[in-house]
């Protein structure tokens, strides 16, 4: 089977594919430096029910937090909802926010297929938009 054209793979980054991305990029802050070589994680499948609903640990330790992605039907459209719960604290939970909120406005780019700007540039505009809203 092949999987349709916008469907989301959860996969490791080669070194090549990384430094690609990091060249096409104007603005990277020194904490996103350590991925410069690539990253390796490792998540649990926590929640299966396809089509719908998927679930998996995010992070480390004995009480990972969990992220899960719900598709709902509406019509002709879909509803995509984002949960990452049991988060440890405020600081790390504002910048899990940072971050999806960047990862979700590149999806919703190439659903609609809408140029996109670079992700380093997205997560600065972020990062900037909640920032002002504090």
């Amino acid at each position: 089977m092949t999987p349709p054209k916008h469907f989301l793979q959860l996969r490791d980054f080669s070194r090549e594919e990384l430094l690609h991305l990091f060249e096409r990029t104007r603005w990277i802050k020194e904490r996103f430096k350590r991925y410069e070589n690539g990253h390796t994680s490792t998540h649990k499948v926590t929640l299966w029910e396809p089509p719908r609903r998927f679930g998996m640990s995010w992070g480390e330790g004995e009480e990972p937090s969990e992220v899960i992605f719900e598709l709902t039907p509406e019509g002709k459209k879909v509803r995509f909802v984002l949960t990452h719960r049991r988060v440890s604290d405020v600081s790390q939970a504002e910048g899990y926010t940072k971050g999806w909120h960047t990862h979700l406005e590149v999806l919703e780019g190439v659903l609609e297929e809408k140029p996109l700007e670079p992700f380093w540039d997205l997560f600065r505009k972020s990062e900037a938009l909640y920032e002002t809203a504090s």
